[in-house]
């Protein structure tokens, strides 16, 4: 899908600096390939070629006449919600590309399936269906309807839902979290290393799987805190006393990484799989958080939860506050 941005009437250059990149970041995590943008109406032929150019998929427009607009297939006025309004130019494309119906995928965690319904429950419309699949705290979201609703109808309808699991949606394509942080870590052009006990290298394996374009640069596993003391120059004293410490003790494991991988990212994991409790470490050179979060699986579930919750908690450092944690962080 093509795009071209008009920004027009803005007050100065450093508005212009300030808006671009945010709308074509959020083109690029949904998909959007942004082939033209105009930053005034005072480029007055250059903005003529844009408002007659068939091959556009979508205008998206910022302080324009939209009524002046032609030739496209739909026009998106950008106001203050720059990111709601560019999902809902992603969906739309794919209705209008169709003949019968359209299927949309959405990915949450942190929500059980039961609760994800839960939630979508007061939506109300014969029009539509929505059907769920889970892997414990992964839910996909599967959304179908006709394509000859109405398109206000369509908009509300679809704008509703994603109000509701934006707090828990990691994202709206048909991939695993794993290929997600892959794909974000490859537009920032970053890289990620991990140190895992608790996961018994589950992250490493599904990184790997998911990397495409060498973004995954270590993967460190060990069956107990005490063999990371020399392999990332950890604190004997912290190490030896680990089960007092388990949040400084996965902090230096995370920081340790960071120094011996030279990665952009670290994530380090650590606890029993016979306790509750995990400690999760994620960062980088600007700063290290620990999260103690609680599971009550056991086993591979609990390892495949865990891990899933480590990458969740990187997507939340990545895309800064686009989604919504309700762990203990300590």
């Amino acid at each position: 899908m093509k795009t071209t941005i008009v920004i027009n009437n803005c007050n100065s250059i450093d508005e212009i600096c300030e808006l671009l990149p945010k709308v074509i970041n959020t083109c690029k995590y949904n998909g959007i390939t942004v082939n033209k943008v105009i930053l005034s109406s005072r480029f007055e032929d250059d903005f003529e070629k844009v408002i007659y150019d068939d091959n556009n998929d979508f205008v998206i427009t910022y302080g324009t006449n939209n009524s002046n607009i032609k030739g496209t297939k739909k026009v998106f006025e950008l106001d203050h919600d720059i990111d709601n309004t560019i999902i809902s130019i992603v969906h739309f494309s794919d209705a209008m590309n169709k003949n019968n119906k359209t299927k949309l995928t959405l990915k949450t965690f942190g929500k059980s399936e039961r609760e994800i319904l839960n939630i979508l429950e007061s939506i109300e419309c014969d029009d539509i269906i929505i059907k769920t699949k889970s892997d414990d705290l992964d839910v996909e979201v599967m959304i179908e309807y006709d394509n000859s609703l109405e398109l206000d109808s369509r908009q509300d309808m679809i704008s509703n839902i994603y109000e509701k699991l934006k707090p828990y949606m990691y994202t709206d394509e048909n991939m695993s979290i794993y290929e997600l942080i892959m794909n974000l870590l490859n537009v920032n052009g970053k890289t990620l290393s991990v140190a895992e006990t608790l996961t018994q290298g589950n992250i490493a394996k599904n990184l790997t799987n998911a990397d495409n374009n060498g973004r995954f640069k270590l993967g460190i596993v060990a069956h107990s805190a005490k063999q990371f003391e020399e392999m990332l120059a950890l604190s004997s004293s912290i190490v030896n006393s680990h089960n007092q410490n388990m949040v400084e003790l996965v902090y230096e494991m995370a920081a340790g990484l960071l120094e011996k991988s030279d990665s952009d990212y670290a994530i380090a994991t650590l606890g029993n799989l016979e306790d509750d409790f995990s400690y999760i470490a994620v960062g980088d050179i600007d700063g290290i958080h620990v999260y103690k979060s609680k599971c009550s699986l056991h086993g591979v579930r609990k390892i495949n939860t865990i891990s899933k919750n480590a990458i969740y908690y990187l997507i939340k450092k990545i895309k800064q506050n686009d989604l919504f944690f309700n762990q203990i962080i300590v």
